[in-house]
Order: structure tokens, then C-alpha cells, then sequence
């Protein structure tokens, strides 16, 4: 005879499981995709490299913030963001970050 413990653990365990892939598969890029220590080293690294043009508040140059970066990006991807950082930015010196800076930069 089969424990009725050893079956309820299973099914706790197929419900956890179950719950994390749903979490895990809502998560979008407005729930945040990144860490709080990454946001705090992509702020020192964009004051760094690229408030120059884009202004300390985002607002400079093509604008980084506000309904026209929205409707730029809304149905993008993340990954085309960062192609277009990496490859474009900083100007005048293109792909010359870091893989980690432009990381940090994107969060």
C-alpha cells in the first residue's frame, strides 16, 4: 500500500512546479527583468555614457522616456533594444562599452 504522505508531497510538488512555469512565463519586461544592483550600475554607467546626448533625465536627443520611446518600443523586444545600443552607441564610438555596461545600461 502506497503512503498517502508520499502522494500529497508529489502533488505539492506538481502544483509548485506548476505555479512557478505560469509565474515564470507572465514575467514581462514591465514586472522587471533585471536587478536592483544592475539599475544602479546602468544609472552610473548612462551618467558615464550617455547623458552627454540623451540628457541626465532621459529626455535628450530621440528621448528615452515618455509616449514616443513607448510607441518605439512597445512591440519590440528586448533583444532588439540591446542590438541597437550595443551596435549604435555611444555615438562616435560604437560597441566600444563592455558587454556588462551596455547590460547594466539596458536595465
Amino acid at each position: 500500500m502506497r503512503s498517502p504522505y508520499l502522494f500529497k508531497l508529489l502533488a505539492l510538488g506538481v502544483l509548485a512546479t506548476s505555479a512557478w512555469a505560469d509565474s515564470a512565463a507572465r514575467k514581462t519586461v514591465w514586472t522587471g527583468v533585471y536587478t536592483a544592483e544592475q539599475a544602479k550600475r546602468g544609472e552610473a554607467a548612462y551618467g558615464a555614457q550617455c547623458s552627454r546626448c540623451h540628457r541626465d533625465d532621459l529626455s535628450g536627443y530621440t528621448g528615452l522616456k515618455g509616449s514616443k520611446f513607448i510607441d518605439n518600443w512597445r512591440e519590440d523586444s528586448l533583444g532588439s533594444l540591446w542590438t541597437r545600443i550595443s551596435k549604435t552607441m555611444p555615438a562616435g564610438a560604437p560597441g566600444t562599452l563592455k558587454e556588462s555596461e551596455y547590460l547594466d545600461i539596458l536595465a
